[in-house]
C-alpha cells in the first residue's frame, strides 16, 4: 500500500509539467473550424455540432472563467490543463494494474508526448476533456472491481455517462467494459440484475448535460447549431418543419441524424486491409515509433504470465476499440477516433517497460532501472516524431505518408507547436473590419466560425450580422436584406458559393488588407431573367 501510495504521487507530479509544457506550446488565440466554435462556445454557451457535446460547453462556461487571457486563448488553456490532469490519471491507472512508478510514469510519458495528444491539448478540442473522462471511468471500474464498493460502481456508471457525452468513439471499450462490471464485479454479493440497476440509473445521471441543450434549444441562443446552420423550411438535410419543430426531434437529430452517420466499411474488405494499415501507421509509426511494437510484445507476454483479470480487460477494450476504428473508420478522423487504441497501447509499452526493470530491483539497481526506463521512452517518442517531420517536409514521402490531422494548419516542426499562431485573427478583423456598416457577412462554416467568436465572444462590430453560407438559406439571407430600413441591405460573401451568390445582384468588390477578396452584393436578388448578366469580379 505504502509503494502504491507513493507511486500515485510521483504521477500525479506529471499533471503541473504537462500542462505547462502544453501551455507553452498552445495557440495564443481564434482558431479555425471546430477549435473556433469550442472557443466561441465556451465564452458565451450554446449547442456545438453534432452531437452538440454539451459537457464540454458546460465545463467551458465554468472553468473557461478561471482563466487568464483572451476567451479563445482561455479556451485552448483549458485543453492544456485537461490534457495533464490526462496524462496523471494514466500513470495512476498504471498504479491501480499494479505497475511500479517508473514503469507508470514511463507509459504516461510515452502517450503525452504522442503526436495527437499533444496536438489536441494545445488548441481548443474535446478530446482531452473525453480521455481524461474515460481514464477516469477505467480507474473507476478498476477501483470498483478490487474492493466491491457500491459507492465506486455507482461512480464509474456516472463517469461512463459522461464520456459518451463527451465522444462517441469510447463507446465500444466502454460497452466492453461494462460487459465486464456486470458479469464479474465483486459487487458485495449483489445480484447481476440489481447491478445492471445501479449501472441504468448511473448512466442516466450521467447523460444530463444533454438536459441543457434542450435548454439552450428552446431558446433563441445565437450560437445553437440547430438554428444557426439548419433551416428545415428549406428541406435542408432532408429536413421539414413538420418534423424538425420539436425538442425530442431536433435533439434527436443532433445525435443520430444525417451529418452524425459515418461511412462503414462492414462488407468492404479492401477498405478495412487500408484502415489496418492506416491504424497500424499512426500508432507504430508516429505515434509511438518503430520501437513501441516490441514493448508491447513484450507487455504482453509478461502480463499474460500474470493472470490478471483486469489486464485480459484492458486487452478486450483496446482491441474493441481498433475493430470500431476499423469498421468506420475515416482517415482524418482516425487519430482521434482510435483515442482508445492509443491509450491501450501506451499501457502496453508501460507493461514492456516494466518487464525490462523489474529484475533491477533494490536500492543498488534504482538507478540503472531509471536509465534503463528514460532510454526505452525515448526511443518511443524521439522516432516518431523524427519520422513525421521527414514525411511533412521532405518531397520524397507521399502526401498520404503524412500523419493525418483532422483539422488545422499541417506541422512541420519537430514538436506540435501554435505558439504565435495569429492567421486566425488577422483574417477574421481584416474581415470585419472591410464589411459595410449594418451588413449580413456569409461564407463557409470553417472560415465564419471565426467571425462568429470576434463578433459574439470579443463584440466586435456588434453592427453586422452572420450567416453561414448555405445553399438553403438563401430564404433567410432574402428576407433580412428585405427586411432593413432601407432596403435593402449588402451582403459580404466571403467566396464565391454556387447557387447562392448568383442569386444576388453584384455591386463591388472589397480587397482586406490581408489581400481577401471580399464580394459584395447590395441584397437584391437576381430575377430569374437577368441571372445571364455578368457580375464583378475581384
Amino acid at each position: 500500500m505504502i509503494r502504491a501510495r507513493r507511486g500515485r504521487i510521483v504521477v500525479l507530479a506529471l499533471f503541473p509539467l504537462f500542462s505547462c509544457l502544453y501551455v507553452c506550446f498552445a495557440a495564443p488565440g481564434p482558431l479555425f473550424g471546430d477549435s473556433g466554435e469550442f472557443q466561441t462556445l465556451g465564452a458565451v454557451g450554446g449547442i456545438a455540432h453534432q452531437p452538440g457535446y454539451p459537457l464540454y460547453v458546460i465545463v467551458g462556461r465554468c472553468l473557461g472563467r478561471m482563466l487568464p487571457g483572451n476567451p479563445a486563448r482561455r479556451m485552448n488553456c483549458m485543453s492544456c490543463l485537461f490534457g495533464g490532469v490526462a496524462v496523471a490519471m494514466l500513470g495512476l491507472v498504471l498504479i491501480e494494474l499494479g505497475l511500479s512508478a517508473t514503469a507508470a510514469v514511463a507509459g504516461a510519458v510515452v502517450y503525452g508526448m504522442s503526436f495527437t495528444v499533444w496536438w489536441f491539448s494545445i488548441r481548443a478540442e474535446v478530446y482531452s476533456l473525453a480521455v481524461f473522462v474515460f481514464l477516469a471511468v477505467l480507474l473507476s471500474a478498476l477501483r470498483a472491481f478490487r474492493s466491491g464498493s457500491r459507492g465506486a460502481y455507482g461512480l464509474t456508471a456516472v463517469l461512463t455517462g459522461f464520456a459518451l457525452v463527451s465522444h462517441i468513439s469510447f463507446a465500444p471499450p466502454l460497452l466492453v467494459l461494462w460487459s465486464w462490471l456486470l458479469l464479474f464485479s465483486p459487487l458485495s454479493g449483489r445480484s447481476r440484475l440489481v447491478r445492471a440497476g445501479i449501472a441504468a440509473i448511473g448512466l442516466a445521471v450521467g447523460l444530463t448535460p444533454y438536459l441543457y441543450a434542450a435548454w439552450i434549444d428552446a431558446g433563441a441562443h445565437p450560437l445553437n447549431y440547430l438554428a444557426y446552420t439548419i433551416d428545415a423550411d428549406a428541406g435542408q438535410y432532408g429536413l421539414t418543419s413538420g418534423t424538425f419543430d420539436e425538442p425530442w426531434e431536433r435533439l434527436s437529430w443532433l445525435l443520430l441524424g444525417t451529418q452524425a452517420r459515418m461511412q462503414h466499411y462492414l462488407f468492404d474488405p479492401r477498405g478495412i486491409a487500408r484502415n489496418l494499415a492506416h491504424l497500424l501507421s499512426i500508432e507504430y509509426v508516429y505515434h509511438y515509433g518503430i520501437f513501441a511494437p516490441v514493448l508491447v510484445l513484450i507487455g504482453i507476454v509478461s502480463a499474460r504470465r500474470s493472470r490478471d483479470r483486469r489486464l485480459a480487460l484492458v486487452f478486450a477494450m483496446t482491441a474493441a476499440a481498433a475493430v470500431f476504428v476499423l469498421l468506420y473508420g475515416a482517415l482524418h478522423l482516425m487519430p482521434v477516433y482510435s483515442l482508445p487504441v492509443a491509450i491501450g497501447n501506451a499501457i502496453l509499452v508501460a507493461f514492456g517497460i516494466a518487464a525490462l526493470v523489474g529484475h533491477l530491483r533494490g536500492k543498488s539497481h534504482r538507478t540503472a532501472a531509471l536509465v534503463t526506463a528514460m532510454i526505452a521512452v525515448v526511443l518511443v517518442v524521439v522516432p516518431a516524431h523524427l519520422l513525421r517531420v521527414a514525411a511533412e517536409r521532405s518531397d520524397a514521402f507521399p502526401a498520404r505518408w503524412r500523419m493525418p490531422l483532422e483539422i488545422g494548419p499541417r506541422m512541420t516542426g519537430a514538436f506540435p507547436s501554435l505558439r504565435g499562431y495569429g492567421t486566425a485573427r488577422t483574417f477574421g478583423e481584416a474581415v470585419l473590419a472591410s464589411a459595410p456598416d449594418g451588413s449580413l457577412v456569409t461564407g463557409n462554416w470553417y472560415e465564419m466560425i471565426v467571425l462568429f467568436y470576434l463578433h459574439y465572444a470579443e463584440e466586435v462590430r456588434p453592427d453586422i450580422e452572420l450567416e453561414v453560407g448555405y445553399i438553403e438559406h438563401f430564404g433567410r439571407i432574402r428576407r433580412w436584406a428585405e427586411s432593413r430600413e432601407p432596403a435593402p441591405h449588402p451582403v459580404v460573401f466571403l467566396e464565391e458559393i454556387p447557387g447562392l451568390t448568383d442569386r444576388f445582384t453584384p455591386c463591388d468588390t472589397l480587397r482586406t488588407c490581408t489581400g481577401r477578396c471580399l464580394l459584395v452584393s447590395d441584397g437584391c436578388c437576381v430575377t430569374p431573367s437577368s441571372r445571364s448578366g455578368g457580375r464583378a469580379g475581384p
